[in-house]
């Protein structure tokens, strides 16, 4: 049974987290999923650690006054995924924290954004695949 962490913090990421994980059940129901995300997500089958709404904040103003709050729910996902050592990482929606993610806690992490995925592999190497082939 492999674990997948995976983490959407929006509500079009944890659309798109819901359809991935159903699909990927259907091929595979030993699959576990844990990580962020909201309700979609935990109908699907995520166990959330981090819940999608704390995550969800707007404007600069907003932004600047949640994140200590925001850092240390991602330091607590951090955490979990250390403590359940994931095969996989899935990020999605989320450009710019892939090198945050990049050799903390997975072997093998997917950043999938609305147009495109990243798959980062052992060593780093990138690859880039286009999400409607996926």
């Amino acid at each position: 049974m492999a674990k997948i962490l995976i983490s959407a913090g929006e509500a079009s990421g944890e659309m798109y987290g819901a359809q991935l994980i159903e699909a990927l059940r259907r091929r595979d129901s030993t699959l576990e999923f844990f990580g962020a995300g909201g309700d979609r997500m935990r109908a699907a089958g995520c166990k959330t650690v981090v819940d999608a709404k704390d995550l969800s904040v707007v404007g600069i103003t907003e932004i600047i006054s949640h994140l200590p709050k925001i850092w240390g729910l991602f330091n607590h996902l951090i955490a979990e995924a250390n403590a359940q050592s994931p095969e996989l990482a899935i990020v999605i929606d989320s450009r710019r924290s892939i090198g945050a993610w990049r050799g903390r806690c997975a072997s093998a992490i997917f950043q999938w954004c609305t147009t495109y995925v990243l798959s980062f592999g052992p060593g780093g190497r990138a690859a880039c695949a286009c999400s409607e082939n996926m």
